[in-house]
């Protein structure tokens, strides 16, 4: 499996740094597609586990928390209605990074790379709530072929697009432009040339989600304190990787062995001399 260093425009092996990434400017792309000689990826394949090994762990970060985006809220359609999510400045914050004041993050993805043969996928697929003018999650995952479920439960029009994103450009995937009130639709989570989806609406910018799309089920996301858990994985040696919009990319590489309760820490660092 391969990442594309954004800093190089260059595709490397395992070499990707943890880097100071914003929301519109630059993410660190991790790319799922696994080359074979025919040309076409390698499709995941179901099997028995029997005494599978445990992945669980936290994620943390060193250093200052990256500051919150902040918008106007007359900057986008319906400021009166979206005027409740706003603070006494009128200003709608977003934030780069839910860190809490024990330095735990939440919304990270942890994923392990290239194991293409393991558990069944989960039947409960990603979903997607708006509501008063905001997503009810900074950041998701779903695998690689899932089904993403998106309900409206605002009461006034928000247009949603979905973007493949690339070191250089997106590429779109997907476009509800008037979901009614009580309204859900689905859409398939496949990516061409990367793993990760941005969601946005196109008449509100503080309205922003992201999607990690790995091609495995053997990924968690990070709960408000910073825990993950990835259970009933076969037993090798795998990279493990946690993945944060804002944040960047970090592995690990490690042994697993039958039915093991491995713990693992990953720790993002920022430095307080770093710009927004």
């Amino acid at each position: 499996m391969r990442y594309f260093d954004v800093r190089t425009n260059h595709t490397r092996s395992y070499e990707v740094n943890a880097s100071r990434l914003t929301y519109h400017v630059v993410i660190l792309l991790v790319l799922v597609v696994i080359i074979q000689g025919n040309g076409f990826a390698h499709a995941y394949e179901e099997i028995t586990i029997k005494d599978g090994a445990t992945l669980s762990g936290t994620v943390t970060l060193s250093g200052p928390a990256p500051p919150p985006f902040r918008f106007q809220v007359t900057m986008g359609a319906y400021p009166e209605h979206c005027q409740s999510i706003a603070d006494s400045e009128g200003n709608v914050i977003l934030q780069r990074a839910r860190v809490s004041t024990a330095h735990e993050i939440a919304d990270v993805v942890v994923f392990i790379q290239d194991l293409d043969r393991g558990k069944a996928p989960t039947t409960e697929f990603p979903k997607l709530t708006v509501n008063r003018c905001q997503f009810d999650q900074l950041v998701m995952s779903g695998m690689d072929g899932d089904y993403l479920r998106v309900l409206m439960n605002d009461s006034v029009l928000h247009p949603l697009r979905g973007w493949e994103m690339l070191n250089k450009g997106r590429i779109p995937l997907f476009d509800f432009p008037n979901l009614e009130t009580g309204e859900e639709k689905t859409t398939k989570l496949t990516t061409r040339n990367s793993g990760v989806v941005k969601v946005e609406c196109d008449q509100h910018r503080f309205m922003q989600t992201w999607i990690l799309v790995p091609l495995n089920p053997y990924f968690a996301t990070t709960n408000m304190t910073g825990r993950f858990t990835i259970t009933d994985i076969p037993a090798g040696r795998y990279t493990v990787s946690a993945w944060h919009p804002s944040l960047g990319y970090l592995e690990q590489t490690l042994t697993l062995k039958e039915a093991q309760q491995h713990d693992l820490h990953f720790q993002y660092q920022t430095s307080a001399s770093q710009k927004p």
